[in-house]
This record gives structure tokens, sequence and C-alpha cells, in this order.
């Protein structure tokens, strides 16, 4: 826990840290920054401007040897007046583009790694 993720080249300043891990069921981050994507300390005051985040990983067993991944999360900004803004014109349309791509690698790196194993078949 407290382990650094660092997402990509274009967020590559932003970092999240693992707040939370259960191997093979869950798994949580969270990003505490100024407004200038330094990160801050949970543990002492706020500043007036901040931008604090929980993104989570559930994965749920299915019948039929099936697994459905869910994904939350939280979001706070500091000031209200720039969390509106970001909440209602940047985040929708850079946040769909990013899970809609998340998720396709994700398939896709979950059916390769299907059929390189071989299937075991429950009766």
């Amino acid at each position: 826990m407290g382990t650094t993720c660092r997402p990509g080249r274009q967020l590559a300043a932003y970092a999240w840290q693992v707040a939370a891990l259960e191997p093979g069921r869950f798994f949580g981050l969270r990003g505490l920054t100024d407004l200038h994507v330094r990160r801050l300390d949970p543990a002492q005051p706020r500043p007036s401007a901040y931008i604090d985040g929980l993104w989570g990983f559930l994965l749920k067993e299915l019948p039929g040897d099936r697994t459905r991944l869910v994904q939350s999360g939280y979001q706070s900004i500091r000031p209200r007046w720039l969390e509106r803004l970001i909440n209602f014109w940047i985040h929708p349309p850079v946040h769909r583009a990013g899970q809609t791509r998340q998720f396709a690698n994700l398939k896709r790196n979950i059916e390769s790694a299907g059929r390189r194993q071989p299937q075991s078949h429950k009766r």
C-alpha cells in the first residue's frame, strides 16, 4: 500500500497511490494533490484549492465461469466553482475517452491471456 502508480505519458506528473488491495478481488487508488498537481498529505488539513479522488475496481464472480469488473470512483475539487467547471465541461469527454480505451485494452489483454492458458471445464 502507498505504492505510486503513474498513469501513462499524458498524466505522468499526476500519480495515484494504492489505497487498498485484496489480490484477485479489489484494487483501490487515491489521488490527493493541490492544483499544481503536487501530492498532499491526507493526514494534514486541506488547502483552499485541491483535488481529491478515489478510484476502485472490484471483481465479482458470476455463474458460468464469468467475472464482472465493477469500477467506481469519487472526486472532490475545491474551490467549488472549479469543481463545477471541470465536472460539467472537462471531465465527461476526457473520462469517457480514457475509460473506453482502458476497458478495450483490458478486454483485449484478458482475451489474449485466456487463449494462452488451457481452459478448465467445470461439470
